[in-house]
Parts: C-alpha cells; sequence; structure tokens
C-alpha cells in the first residue's frame, strides 16, 4: 500500500522494471517485472507527460486546475489517486527530495487557452500478454534454442 503522499513528492518511472513511451496522445507503459501493461490517454497522458517532466505532486495539480475546466477539488483528488494507483501498480517511484531535479523552462506545460474539459484519468491494465512479457528470451531456452516459459513465471491478477 502506498504511504501518505506529501504535494513536494516527484516522481520518475520505476525503471528498469518499468519501460514507457508517449505516442500520438496515448502512454503507454510497461511493467517487466508483473508482465502487466497499461494505456494512459485524454487527460491521463497529460498528467502522466507532466509527472514524467519531474513536477511535483502539487505542480501536477496546479498545472491540472488551470489546464481543463471542472471543480478544483474534483481534480486535486483525482490527480492525488492517480499517482497513488501508478505508485501501487510499481508504474513510478518517489525521487529523493535532495536529488529532485527542476524541469526545464523548455517543459511543455504551457496551459494558455487550454481548457478543455478535465476528465477522469484512467490508466488501463492489461494482463493479456504477461507469458510474453514474463519470458527471457536469451536465458529460458529450451535444447532447440527456442524461448520457453519457466512455470512459474506467469503471475495471476
Amino acid at each position: 500500500m502506498v504511504t501518505a503522499l506529501l504535494m513536494t513528492d516527484r516522481f520518475r518511472l520505476n525503471a528498469p522494471s518499468a519501460v514507457s513511451e508517449t505516442i500520438d496522445g496515448e502512454a503507454v507503459i510497461m511493467n517487466l517485472k508483473t508482465g502487466n501493461y497499461y494505456s494512459i490517454d485524454k487527460c491521463g497522458a497529460v498528467l502522466w507527460d507532466w509527472i514524467m517532466q519531474g513536477r511535483s505532486l502539487a505542480n501536477v495539480i496546479d498545472l491540472a486546475q488551470h489546464h481543463y475546466s471542472g471543480d478544483a477539488g474534483t481534480i486535486k483528488d483525482a490527480v492525488i489517486q492517480f499517482v497513488g494507483e501508478l505508485l501501487n501498480q510499481e508504474l513510478v517511484k518517489r525521487v529523493d527530495a535532495g536529488k529532485a531535479i527542476e524541469p526545464s523552462q523548455n517543459a511543455s506545460a504551457d496551459t494558455r487557452g487550454s481548457r478543455g474539459p478535465f476528465e477522469l484519468p484512467q490508466l488501463n491494465v492489461y494482463h493479456d500478454m504477461q507469458d510474453l512479457l514474463l519470458l527471457d528470451p536469451i536465458h529460458d531456452v529450451d535444447d532447440e534454442g527456442w524461448p520457453s516459459a519457466k512455470p512459474d513465471a506467469r503471475v495471476d491478477g
């Protein structure tokens, strides 16, 4: 379970266990430890990008409240819940406060003129490729050289 979040908390990708790519406004993340993969689009993908820029939780909330129309309290609660879910799924981890780096001035957080409606961020979880993602094709091979899964490699959930 995630410990309480602080407004000063910053996060980074939980590499090497997790990998991520944002393509055409959709973030795709893989947890190589569990074999689950995830997709986030719309508001969630924007939040993901801000989080990956190393912004504090307070800054991400503030940006979301200025970037989208909607109740400020609802947006704040949704962002906190979303970050908690990312932590629970082990996709991100907290950055040591002493090692936190401010995002560059060129970071893509210009929110002027946006104000589209806020939609609750949705972390979509997929389990259908666990066997493939947990397979180690370099080390888990049969006598002919074909990859073979270890009997206990699948994570049920």
